[in-house]
């Protein structure tokens, strides 16, 4: 019932952690900055991190934000050639086929399976966006203390990558 990047989105959305309105800004800005030749703006490749931070009009908001995300190379490179996605479009095709789907289940189901697999709750917090801008600067940033994370969270990933239906 979906169209081939309406279903990408939503294993975006699941795999990166994002509320549905980051994750749709974000899946955008790949598809965009991709037609432009503009990616590593904003995909950091060499750890697998989009930068949310850089484009702080769209991912830091006075109560919501969101820093960076690890998304795989592989979903980023799939993301890059697709085509834009439209939240209500979605949810138009799921209501008219009579499918119920809450996308704050998506992030939470997220959130909870990194958890059970071993990753701290101060990291998916950071994942998550639930840490001061200050703190984020100060603690976070650090490349070295990062690459650890990446590889942590993209086992992780990838175990919920293999438990989809494709």
């Amino acid at each position: 019932m979906l169209r081939d990047n309406e279903r990408l989105f939503l294993k975006y959305t699941l795999v990166s952690g994002l509320r549905k309105g980051e994750a749709v800004n974000s899946f955008n800005l790949i598809v965009e900055l991709s037609q432009q030749n503009r990616l590593s703006e904003y995909y950091n490749s060499n750890i697998e991190i989009l930068e949310h931070f850089k484009y702080a009009d769209l991912f830091l908001r006075a109560t919501k934000k969101a820093y960076i995300s690890i998304v795989p190379k592989a979903l980023v490179s799939a993301i890059e050639r697709s085509r834009k996605v439209s939240y209500s479009a979605i949810r138009k095709r799921l209501t008219i086929n009579n499918q119920k789907l809450r996308f704050k289940e998506l992030r939470s189901y997220f959130a909870t399976y990194l958890r059970q697999h071993g990753i701290l709750a101060e990291y998916i917090d950071l994942l998550q966006g639930r840490i001061p801008k200050s703190v984020f600067a100060r603690h976070y940033l650090k490349v070295e203390d990062v690459k650890e994370l990446v590889q942590e969270v993209n086992a992780v990933i990838n175990k919920i990558e293999s438990s989809l239906l494709s």
